[in-house]
């Protein structure tokens, strides 16, 4: 029922490359020009740096790519090659390549906020409404009601749950989100001494009474995005080579649930597990 946030973000930034497809084609034709044997040897006498080739599957290649491109386009007129003289951008060229590079730049910062594991639907919906405020074109993709949420109506109850503003919930958002309610604490339930507390303390302490007068279970559980997911597999397919094919799948299993976890214990618990009680004799 929620779908992934750094999907749809994705989508989004598709979109705003879309706009820049000339110049982005323009670039890579320079950067693929410069991988070639005779420019790449001339270009190593200049500097370590090598080109960065664009790559269509993700748009992280794309910054890349102009990054790189900023970096030797001094080293361009050196090169002494008629080839990538006729490749060069013009004046306006360079001024999109500026303003998609300083676009870029924020969505990168955006998208690296996604990948927090400890982020919540309700963080992802201020990150998102922030980008909106921005590019009033990112609410096909990004806004609450945008047609690639898989249910609009959950989403925003869970939001507001998180946000422990349930009492605004509507009637079908409150139907939405029915599985997840649970009895609050009574407004005395839950006692501190706030007296003695100190600023940050007193902070923590109301979200705390917040969660405990809420109608509803603590959503956090509910993930955002799948990058999770995606991490085991990736680790799932560096550690399926031709050395493991024969391993059994509940060893695999028991192997990458201890790999993933492994912040959760030590070489002492390790030590521990191996250590095997002497038998009594009989």
């Amino acid at each position: 029922m929620v779908g992934c946030a750094s999907h749809r973000f994705n989508l989004f930034v598709g979109d705003v490359l879309a706009d820049y497809e000339d110049l982005l084609c323009a670039v890579h034709a320079i950067i693929k020009k410069l991988s070639n044997i005779i420019p790449a040897a001339k270009l190593h006498r200049l500097t370590p740096l090598y080109p960065k080739q664009r790559k269509k599957t993700r748009w992280s290649s794309s910054v890349a790519m102009l990054a790189r491109y900023v970096e030797l386009k001094p080293f361009l007129p050196q090169l002494g090659l008629d080839d990538i003289d006729m490749l060069l951008l013009n004046s306006r060229q360079e001024r999109d390549m500026e303003l998609l590079i300083a676009q870029l730049t924020d969505l990168t910062s955006v998208t690296l906020a996604l990948q927090d594991e400890s982020l919540t639907l309700a963080d992802v919906r201020l990150l998102f409404d922030d980008v909106v405020v921005e590019y009033p074109g990112a609410e096909v993709c990004l806004g609450p009601d945008a047609s690639v949420v898989e249910d609009p109506t959950f989403e925003s109850g869970v939001v507001k749950a998180l946000q422990y503003i349930d009492a605004s919930l509507n009637e079908d958002k409150r139907m939405a989100i029915a599985l997840l309610s649970m009895p609050s604490m009574p407004d005395g339930g839950y006692v501190s001494d706030t007296d003695s507390m100190s600023m940050a303390a007193r902070a923590l302490n109301r979200r705390k009474l917040l969660q405990a007068r809420s109608n509803y279970l603590d959503c956090r559980f509910l993930r955002p995005t799948s990058n999770m997911c995606e991490r085991l597999f990736s680790v799932t397919k560096w550690a399926m080579t031709d050395r493991r094919r024969s391993v059994l799948p509940s060893n695999l299993e028991e192997q990458l649930f201890l790999h993933c976890n492994s912040f959760l214990w030590g070489s002492e618990d390790s030590r521990a597990s191996w250590r095997v009680k002497p038998m009594s004799r009989v």
